[in-house]
């Protein structure tokens, strides 16, 4: 069973036209919010708005259905997404990830908000805590109030983690924190089956284990913020570029695919953008994404236009994506 764009047995109401986001009936995001509470919500592009965020300090899968939420299935069975209102991705075509789930497409059919299942895919960002100081980082001056408490990760562990299909772990820096370190190591151990993916600066992964990496065949997207040292330095405020660069040409030099590279296109990062297609072009089992500052707006758009212009007939695994979240 699968939901297809223009599917006739889900009816006019639930898919018409342009692949839209069901996330709401699969996606499911928790970060620290401070004093041992976290902020949980559907989607990471629409959290600017205070009614598509639940901030609990408990009772994560009773949370799953609460009012937002089901106010947001509402509003989907009406093709009506104005709760995603600022998001650069609200009018872009969309295949859901989970479009063969039998859950999910149940749901869909009957109409349901109140979901009999729990999130198939989690977002968890386990600390704040990072090693880097980024300028254009929202979460740069949050201390170590922000990181999930202890009660909280153990409902992730007893009840949310158990039931996803996909579990993605970001932060602040994954690998630096205490609780990111133990909740990926934890997640290895318990269910090495689960899809695991780890949005991470890419400058620890020495620390944690490039070997274990690989074994564990862990999917981790690496967020580059310059291609020279220079550039790095005055983005992250930090002169981890060389070991950055080690840690990558290892994990390429093991022929290692199951990685990704986000490149951030900032006032500060822009002049290595270039430099950035040249790297995917040069290694084509890869793929990268360039994309901007969602709160910068515009400004770089023209340069990644020319790029995208520029490489779209020479690199297969290079994608743009063009965000403007400013609110």
């Amino acid at each position: 069973m699968a939901l297809l764009i223009n599917n006739e047995s889900l009816g006019p109401n639930v898919w018409t036209g342009q692949g839209k986001c069901r996330r709401c009936y699969y996606s499911f995001w928790v970060h620290p919010a401070g004093r041992e509470k976290a902020v949980v919500n559907t989607c990471r592009w629409h959290t600017a708005h205070k009614e598509n965020n639940a901030v609990v300090s408990g009772g994560l899968a009773r949370v799953w259905n609460d009012r937002r939420f089901r106010k947001q299935r509402e509003a989907v069975k009406k093709l009506d997404w104005g709760f995603c209102r600022g998001a650069s991705c609200v009018d872009r075509d969309y295949m859901d990830v989970f479009a063969e789930d039998k859950d999910v497409c149940r749901a869909l059919e009957q109409r349901e908000t109140r979901l009999r299942y729990l999130p198939k895919t989690v977002h968890i960002a386990p600390s704040f805590l990072c090693n880097q100081k980024c300028r254009f980082c929202p979460q740069r001056i949050k201390n170590r109030d922000y990181s999930l408490s202890a009660s909280l990760i153990r409902e992730l562990k007893e009840e949310i983690i158990p039931a996803a299909a996909v579990v993605a772990i970001s932060g602040g820096e994954p690998f630096y924190s205490e609780e990111g370190r133990g909740l990926i190591d934890w997640i290895c151990g318990k269910y090495p089956e689960k899809k695991l993916q780890i949005i991470t600066n890419g400058t620890l992964l020495h620390e944690f284990g490039r070997e274990k990496i690989i074994e564990k065949r862990i999917f981790i997207r690496i967020s580059l913020y310059g291609m020279t040292p220079e550039v790095y330095r005055r983005a992250t405020g930090t002169d981890n570029f060389t070991v950055l660069r080690e840690n990558i040409d290892f994990m390429l030099a093991k022929n290692y695919e199951r990685m990704e590279f986000l490149y951030l296109v900032t006032g500060e990062t822009e002049a290595d953008a270039e430099k950035f297609c040249g790297f995917i072009s040069a290694n084509p089992g890869i793929s990268g994404i360039i994309q901007n500052n969602r709160f910068e707006g515009q400004r770089c758009w023209e340069t990644m236009k020319r790029l995208e212009v520029k490489y779209k007939n020479i690199t297969k695994g290079l994608k743009f994506e063009y965000r403007d979240e400013r609110q």
